[in-house]
């Protein structure tokens, strides 16, 4: 479980690196981090037990993106905190 919630985090941290970027358009943008929801958050979500849910406007990719990426604050406390008791505080 330990790894499930290590590997949320790194893949919450590739999330933003992929919001903040310039490089990358919208439609590109999108798919990429859902992608990376998709195929490793969601899943690791699912073995430690652990949910996310988030507002989808199903709008724009933008938008979509931003309502997706906001959410993240919720989920990296919460997967922070359950980390952080399952090693003894540290």
């Amino acid at each position: 479980m330990i790894d499930d919630l290590r590997l949320i985090l790194n893949a919450i941290a590739q999330v933003r690196r992929i919001s903040d970027s310039d490089e990358i358009g919208p439609e590109n943008r999108y798919h990429a981090i859902f992608k990376l929801h998709s195929t490793v958050i969601f899943p690791a979500l699912d073995r430690t037990g652990l949910n996310h849910k988030w507002y989808d406007p199903d709008t724009t990719y933008e938008e979509d993106v931003m309502s997706y990426v906001g959410s993240l604050d919720k989920l990296e406390k919460e997967v922070t905190g359950v980390l952080t008791a399952m090693m003894g505080g540290f």
